[in-house]
């Protein structure tokens, strides 16, 4: 317990604490702009694509990175909150304790902003060297005290009353509204999205979250089919989408089909130029594996019962080869056969083998597009062999290129530009590293584009060309946490 005389010591204390003189409110003043510009700088410094998508906030105090995943104006709003209570703390203190607070929070905040401006505008300039922060900081020592001497002048003793008040008028008439516009030029060039890179698309309505679904695009109708895929984990299993959405180059529909294929992932969808019908066969729940053909012909599934189906397997592709006039089916893996090679066309009533004239890569972790420029299908192949390959006419040719190649990556994304005659492969998963990275491939090599903007990482998205838009389109996927429905477009300089 507190005896008297210690409560009369801790009084007198508390009393000196809090008693005059005060420190001016305009040195406090001083502070406030300090703390205020750290939490502007703290915006600015963030990735474009923060500005997209506010989760993907960066910062090296992890306390903040809630608040700025919330929104730029709730974290201005939390730190000018936290700079009033500091504010009312000093304004209530001796001066004498209030200077030593006052001076070591601004050293630290204006060494902060001085590191920054060397971190960001001088060393990239080619000025200086990155290990002399030294120099920052002695910056913040000299500019306090010039900040006093200007501001406040008879907290030195120098100066008359109106001059003092004169000076700090000017002082702050002119500073701040330098600094203002300073801060201000700079969250507006942060919040600047790239005309080049990835663009997020926003319609009004998007399909659920969704992992593994699967898109295909009606060039003659000018609209994208999504089916499959799963979005919610309930006891231990996935729950797989049953949902059929339509999207017409500007809006998502949801449609109501009377029949409806179960719900499923893995599953392949090409466009039957020939039939003007959409094809969906195979994947898999849980431990079950289809192999059922249906076909959506703009407004209800139907499902079909060929003479001869492709034995049932998740992970395969299909495309429509130009060459053949027909629907292609190739690789994929099946509960009982394993990794496969096979192909199989379908010609608008049934399915038949297409027997192979040469080696055929093993594939369940690929992508598969077809390449009009070349008129034949190219596989980007993952695992050992990897590879990039055409085919055309039952017979595979492994390009065997040289390089930096994206053959081990898994769960990406393959489309191709039709516009500019190229491949575009996006994100997947790199030795557990789920990947946002952007790969092109034209005139025979394979390039990783350094892009200003990208959707966050995932793997078993759903992607493909929209001619309306003339955009290679991704959406959902896993982002090592949840499923998402994020619609992302990819604009890229004509070749």
């Amino acid at each position: 317990m507190i005896n008297h005389e210690q409560r009369r010591v801790l009084s007198r204390l508390v009393i000196r604490l809090f008693s005059p003189p005060y420190l001016p409110r305009k040195i406090l003043s001083l502070l406030f702009l300090l703390i205020f510009t750290d939490a502007v700088l703290r915006l600015i410094e963030q990735p474009p694509e923060y500005w997209v998508n506010h989760k993907l906030a960066l910062s090296s105090l992890a306390w903040l990175l809630p608040i700025l995943a919330v929104h730029p104006l709730a974290f201005l709003g939390v730190m000018l909150l936290l700079n009033a209570l500091a504010m009312l703390l000093l304004d209530g203190l001796n001066r004498t304790p209030a200077l030593i607070a006052w001076t070591a929070v601004s050293f630290v905040y204006l060494n902060n902003t001085l590191q920054w401006i060397n971190r960001v505008i001088i060393l990239p300039l080619g000025i200086g060297d990155a290990d002399q922060n030294v120099v920052p900081s002695l910056l913040a020592i000299l500019l306090m005290g010039l900040w006093a001497w200007l501001a406040v002048p008879e907290l030195l003793g120098r100066g008359t009353a109106v001059a003092s008040t004169t000076r700090s008028k000017l002082f702050a008439v002119v500073g701040l509204g330098i600094w203002g516009a300073l801060l201000t030029v700079g969250v507006l060039h942060a919040m600047t999205v790239p005309a080049s890179g990835w663009q997020t698309v926003t319609p009004e309505h998007l399909p659920t979250p969704r992992t593994g679904g699967e898109i295909a695009y009606n060039s003659a109708q000018g609209k994208a089919l999504l089916f499959g895929g799963s979005g919610t984990w309930v006891g231990g299993d996935w729950i797989y989408d049953s949902e059929t959405w339509e999207w017409d180059g500007t809006d998502w529909t949801q449609q109501f089909p009377d029949v409806a294929p179960p719900g499923r992932g893995g599953l392949a969808m090409a466009y039957d130029a020939n039939a003007d019908q959409i094809i969906m066969f195979g994947g898999r729940v849980q431990d079950t594996y289809f192999n059922d053909t249906w076909t959506w012909n703009g407004t209800t599934w139907q499902i079909r019962y060929p003479v001869t189906n492709p034995p049932a397997r998740e992970g395969h592709e299909m495309v429509f080869d130009e060459q053949r006039g027909q629907v292609v089916l190739y690789g994929g893996h099946s509960s009982s056969l394993g990794y496969l090679n096979d192909a199989w066309a379908w010609d608008g009533q049934s399915w038949s083998e297409i027997k192979m004239e040469s080696t055929s890569p093993q594939a369940a972790t690929f992508s598969l597009v077809y390449h009009q420029a070349r008129q034949s299908a190219l596989a980007i192949v993952t695992g050992s062999p990897g590879g990039t390959w055409f085919w055309r006419d039952g017979r595979w040719a492994n390009l065997r290129l040289s390089g930096d190649l994206p053959y081990d990556i898994v769960g990406a994304s393959a489309t191709y530009d039709r516009q500019n005659e190229r491949v575009v492969l996006f994100g997947g998963i790199r030795a557990e590293e789920i990947l946002n990275e952007t790969w092109v491939f034209e005139h025979s090599q394979w390039q990783k584009l350094d892009l200003p903007l990208s959707p966050s990482p995932r793997w078993g998205h759903a992607a493909f060309y929209d001619e309306s838009r003339e955009k290679i389109i991704i959406f959902g996927g896993f982002d090592g946490t949840d499923s998402v429905n994020e619609m992302w477009e990819l604009a890229l300089t004509e070749k």
